[in-house]
């Protein structure tokens, strides 16, 4: 839903791919600090009230309610709920706009969430019963993934970094993904491991924004649909990657199967990528020629 807001009153490419990417980073920071402001409530809730039982892991949950409250307190205050001003490019671009481009996007969503699920749950697993890393060492790695996630989706859309080139970033980012999914079980050392979270969470970090960005293009009149789409495709990758991790780890006839098939699984989505560039080539002229025919129409009717 944030999304298609953001894409509803987006005046421009790089104004809807900025607040795109300010989104992403948005999420990041929250797996970010969601931790720390979990582990800060209960140590608050035990020093002030001596909480030692069960009811002292109350806290975390009541704290987040009381952001989520405020959170939605700023949206009512904040956000417009109607939008009068479409801009021409979003309403009119959808019947001429390639359908196949939006299921590739879709099948890169999903291979990337499903990466993501299983990288999280079979390297929790093999951080502790492979590696014997410790609490604090594999919290450390996810901390590194949500960062790495960061500061990847703060760059990919910045002012560095021209909109229409990002298509151009799909099919590498999907060969680092694949090949940092298949040296999770080579890294044996502490520092080779956090070399392979941030290959796997750099690729991952890119190319969420990027298949958000390019359907929100493409979407016209049905950008809340399909990028709602995109949530399930993306929601349901997370699912069968993190049963996938789980139920692949310890497969003795595949060794490392919640690392290898996972990574052959990426590999082949990159079929859906083959080409991509060129069709996303095709829709940004599209939306082009049409901002443009909107604009001189405007120019027209208003001397």
């Amino acid at each position: 839903m944030a999304h298609a807001l953001v894409g509803d009153h987006a005046p421009t490419r790089e104004w809807r791919a900025h607040r795109f990417a300010l989104l992403n980073i948005a999420g990041s920071a929250g797996f970010l600090v969601g931790p720390l402001v979990g582990g800060f409530a209960l140590i608050a809730a035990r020093t002030l009230f001596a909480a030692e039982t069960e009811a002292g892991f109350l806290a975390p949950f009541l704290a987040t309610s009381l952001l989520t409250l405020v959170a939605g307190g700023v949206v009512l205050g904040l956000v417009p709920f109607r939008n009068h001003s479409l801009s021409k490019s979003v309403t009119t671009s959808k019947a001429r706009a390639d359908p196949g481009v939006l299921a590739r996007l879709l099948s890169v969503s999903f291979v990337t969430a499903l990466a993501v699920g299983a990288f999280e749950v079979g390297f929790s697993l093999r951080g502790k019963q492979t590696l014997g890393l410790n609490a604090s060492e594999i919290g450390v790695m996810f901390t590194e993934c949500s960062l790495v996630m960061l500061v990847v989706q703060a760059l990919v859309f910045s002012p560095l970094v021209k909109p229409d080139t990002t298509r151009w970033l799909v099919t590498p980012s999907l060969v680092i993904l694949a090949a940092g999914l298949a040296a999770v079980p080579f890294a044996n050392g502490y520092i080779v491991m956090i070399l392979a979270v941030a290959l796997v969470a750099a690729s991952a970090g890119i190319l969420s924004p990027i298949a958000t960005y390019w359907i929100s293009l493409g979407a016209g009149e049905t950008q809340g649909a399909d990028l709602g789409r995109q949530t399930a495709a993306a929601s349901l990758g997370q699912a069968v990657g993190s049963a996938a991790g789980g139920l692949l780890f310890d497969i003795a006839f595949v060794p490392n199967a919640a690392f290898t098939l996972t990574a052959a699984l990426v590999a082949t989505g990159l079929a859906a990528s083959i080409g991509l560039p060129k069709r996303l080539e095709k829709l940004s002229d599209l939306e082009a020629d049409t901002a443009c025919a909107g604009a001189g129409s405007k120019a027209v009717n208003n001397p």
